[in-house]
């Protein structure tokens, strides 16, 4: 058992011990003061859940996800401040490792009637995209995405500063994160990937080099948003100067790549025609090479999103996007390319369509997504089916399909990994 998992497993504990007599002291007080109505500052919530999955073609590995986990919310509010603690512990027999886990851990307060600063561990979101990112450049994890887990689990947390400002006219969002913090990208143990060195699919034991940390993680990332309403209109402008999130490769001490970028954007959502729209853009500028003739490092690169979503009949929600990405310098690229037939066009092009359906009194959702990228010709759809039988249990089932005409394309290089998962939650507080 590591030392992390039991320390996670203390603090559970820990909290669940604390609130536990905090509570019995609100009802001693109670019985004393029945008359009282002044609530509990405290507030505590959790869940544990099992989870499985299945391959629905022969794979050498064991099913995409088994994992056992518990996972505890606990938060304190006063009038001058405000913090949480959400913290797990978890057990994935997949990799036969025992894990805990500080999701957030963060406190929030006031700095005059306008300001407001959040000091530590969170989850940021940011942008309109539907599972698709281009302003919102916090760490995600691809793995958690691509294997059952809830969808909360692709955000990953960071360390850092939150700044908030409340204006009349424009409010600002600023996040400083002193340490770089990558997304978690596939390594080719739960899932196949493509081996440009082979020109084929396969799952890898990754060298120890694969997991060091990556070479920038002491240099920090700045992300800032300027936001407001115009009636209906909701407008965002965006800026971040960091790295690119997935890696390159790897230096001669076998750290991780990501090279230095930073990016400007803009995002705008209204209502229209009984339905809501909305528009994302970005550009990212490759900070080390400009004129794209360095095969190793990304070029830079625009990219545009435009959504909308509207209610087509009682309880049933559809939503479509259409996402541009242009590669910059691209006739450099191809010229300095190591293996330029496997180059992605210069415009990649994706449509997405997701339908929600609710029923048994909100119950029961159906949640159907479908992804199709045409310039490389490969896919993905998803389907997830959650049953809330009460207030305590929750059921959930999906499977995840993927294909397309070449083994070199994301979606491609997981023809094989078709899969079924199964959650059961046990909610408590």
């Amino acid at each position: 058992m590591t030392q992390s998992f039991r320390l996670s497993c203390v603090a559970i504990l820990c909290c669940l011990s604390g609130v536990v007599a905090a509570q019995s002291a609100d009802d001693d007080w109670d019985d004393d003061w029945g008359d009282s109505e002044e609530q509990s500052p405290w507030t505590w919530s959790g869940f544990v859940e099992a989870a499985q999955g299945r391959w629905l073609d022969s794979q050498p590995t064991s099913g995409p996800m088994q994992e056992w986990r518990a996972y505890l919310d606990l938060g304190y509010e006063q009038e001058v401040f405000r913090f949480q603690i959400k913290t797990e512990a978890l057990y994935d027999s997949f990799t036969d490792e025992k894990e805990g886990r500080l999701r957030e851990a963060w406190l929030q307060t006031a700095l005059g009637e306008q300001w407001e600063l959040k000091v530590g561990r969170q989850v940021i979101s940011w942008g309109t995209g539907d599972l698709l990112f281009l302003n919102d450049l916090f760490p995600k994890s691809w793995p958690s995405y691509l294997n059952g887990r809830d969808d909360v689990y692709l955000k990953q947390s960071v360390d850092g500063i939150r700044i908030h400002y409340y204006g009349e006219a424009v409010n600002l969002d600023a996040v400083w994160m002193p340490r770089f913090e990558p997304d978690e990208f596939l390594r080719g143990q739960r899932f196949p990937l493509y081996l440009p060195s082979s020109q084929s699919v396969g799952f890898i034991d990754p060298p120890l080099s694969a997991f060091l940390p990556p070479e920038h993680e002491d240099d920090g990332e700045l992300a800032l948003r300027v936001f407001a309403n115009l009636g209906s209109l909701e407008w965002s402008l965006f800026a971040y100067n960091g790295f690119f999130k997935s890696p390159t490769g790897f230096d001669q001490q076998g750290r991780l790549i990501h090279y230095p970028m930073h990016s400007l954007g803009a995002s705008v959502r209204d209502n229209l025609a009984g339905g809501l729209v909305s528009a994302e853009v970005v550009h990212y500028v490759s900070k080390e090479d400009k004129e794209g003739t360095d095969p190793l490092i990304p070029n830079s690169e625009s990219r545009l999103l435009l959504s909308y979503e509207k209610q087509i009949a009682n309880q049933t929600t559809l939503s479509s996007q259409l996402y541009f990405e242009r590669t910059h310098q691209y006739d450099a690229l191809l010229a300095h390319s190591l293996q330029p037939q496997q180059e992605s066009d210069a415009w990649q092009r994706m449509v997405t369509v997701r339908l929600v359906h609710l029923a048994l009194m909100q119950s029961l959702e159906t949640n159907l997504m479908a992804f199709y990228s045409m310039a490389d010709d490969d896919y993905h759809w998803r389907l997830k089916m959650t049953y809330r039988m009460n207030d305590q249990w929750q059921l959930s089932g999906g499977g995840y399909w993927f294909g397309g005409k070449q083994a070199s394309t994301f979606f491609g290089q997981l023809d094989s990994s078709d899969h079924l998962w199964l959650r059961v939650r046990y909610r408590f507080d």
